[in-house]
């Protein structure tokens, strides 16, 4: 079975590099790295921050790799203070929360002809004390106003992290008809003081990740075709 693991940042692709033993491959350009201490076939790819930067690298290596499965693994902001630092969300359901059609009586998040909701893969999902399984939600902005919360939880009352990849690329694995699955440790919680937050805590936020990432296919997420 043949994995592909997203993350956006350079130091979240450095962290998982330093974990793990691989090959340095190129396509067009790109790099991309297949992971060696795996069962399973997995390549590892960043995308850059934002919703744009991650459907087009997404596309690229969908096409271009034909994975099975797509795990975002990253960072992102917890939209409440009972979620601490460092605590993994799995996405239950992921959405856009900066599209806006409601001129045209939809909701929030949705675009013409889509539904509001992309529905990740989850088959025999374990969760763990630290772990939480809910709304992704994603835009173009690093989310830290009490005010931009406060907007999001009145369209998505649901929602658990906020992020900028994650909803772009469950758009394009929908399109394309692959599993996916989006995983966020938080780094920050938004509204209390985040940016200093993220700006501390984003490395040892990411480590965590690592650490999650490496289990996704293993204990996780069992996956069975």
């Amino acid at each position: 079975m043949k994995i592909l693991l997203i993350v956006a940042m350079q130091e979240e692709l450095q962290s998982f590099l330093n974990h793990d033993e691989y090959e340095h491959l190129l396509h067009r350009g790109f790099d991309y790295y297949y992971l060696k201490k795996h069962e399973k076939e997995i390549y590892l790819v960043k995308t850059e921050v934002g919703k744009v930067n991650a459907a087009i690298l997404t596309t690229v290596w969908l096409n271009y790799l034909k994975p099975q499965l797509i795990i975002n693994a990253g960072i992102g902001g917890s939209l409440h203070t009972t979620i601490p630092l460092f605590s993994t969300i799995f996405s239950s359901k992921v959405a856009y929360f900066d599209v806006d059609l409601t001129a045209f009586g939809l909701p929030l998040g949705q675009l013409d002809n889509m539904d509001l909701f992309f529905k990740p893969y989850k088959k025999n999902l374990l969760l763990e004390a630290n772990d939480y399984h809910g709304l992704i939600v994603s835009s173009d902005t690093f989310v830290h106003t009490k005010d931009q919360k406060s907007l999001i939880l009145q369209h998505f009352p649901k929602a658990l992290v906020c992020d900028m990849e994650g909803a772009s690329i469950a758009h394009v694995s929908s399109f394309f008809k692959r599993k996916f699955m989006i995983i966020r440790t938080i780094s920050d919680i938004v509204g209390e003081n985040n940016t200093v937050t993220y700006l501390n805590q984003k490395q040892k936020a990411i480590l965590v990740g690592i650490d999650t990432g490496e289990q996704c296919n293993t204990l996780k997420i069992s996956i069975n075709f």
